[in-house]
């Protein structure tokens, strides 16, 4: 309906609440397909953070009706404990700066830390026992199965769409693989071409 009269700006709330989580990236892939393919710009308001990072090319953070962050959609934290920091730097009332971050970003770890703590004294005991190897053994190959799928999904699917940008991809793990490139490098290099190929599509 939104596309009717051949917007130039197209305004969305919240796109894909309350949808599944296999369904609101077939929504947001039809969606922008429609969008690109007319040359329309899309604002849109969103709390996922997968969507904003995998669909958006700038975004805007609000707290209390004030911008608190303004740029690229990289530059978002994704992890929870880029996340965390951020969220305590940046929020108020105090501790905020470096104080909020830090105690944001302790308060992230602290859990996993005592675990870790009250795990130290039967883990001698726990890694004789032949079960519990192969079981370590197990979880170390699902930790790479998962990680070889969000290779694929998001990560591949959502910056890989044309060969321009596998060349790119190819390219930056060429310096990173084969030349031993610094990984800061490789990231300025990937975000120049990225630019470049954008300018020129």
């Amino acid at each position: 309906m939104a596309m009717v009269a051949s917007p130039k700006v197209l305004f969305l709330d919240e796109p894909t609440s309350g949808v599944s989580a296999e369904e609101k990236f077939d929504i947001m892939d039809r969606v922008m397909e429609v969008v690109r393919s007319r040359n329309v710009t899309v604002l849109f308001v969103e709390h996922d953070m997968d969507i904003v990072q995998r669909y958006s090319e700038r975004v805007l953070a609000f707290y209390s009706g004030r911008v608190l962050a303004d740029g690229a959609a990289q530059a978002v934290p994704g992890p929870l404990f880029t996340l965390s920091a951020y969220l305590g730097a940046v929020m108020r009332p105090a501790p905020t700066g470096w104080a909020g971050a830090a105690l944001a970003l302790a308060a992230m770890f602290l859990p996993a830390l005592l675990l870790v703590v009250g795990t130290l004294p039967f883990w001698d005991a726990l890694r004789a026992r032949p079960a519990f190897r192969a079981a370590l053994r197990g979880i170390n190959a699902a930790v790479v199965g998962l990680l070889l799928a969000a290779l694929y999904d998001p990560v591949w699917t959502g910056a890989i769409h044309a060969p321009a940008d596998f060349a790119l991809a190819l390219v930056a793990f060429g310096l990173l693989a084969l030349w031993s490139a610094p990984p800061w490098l490789v990231v300025v290099l990937a975000a120049a071409g990225a630019q470049a190929i954008a300018w020129l599509r």
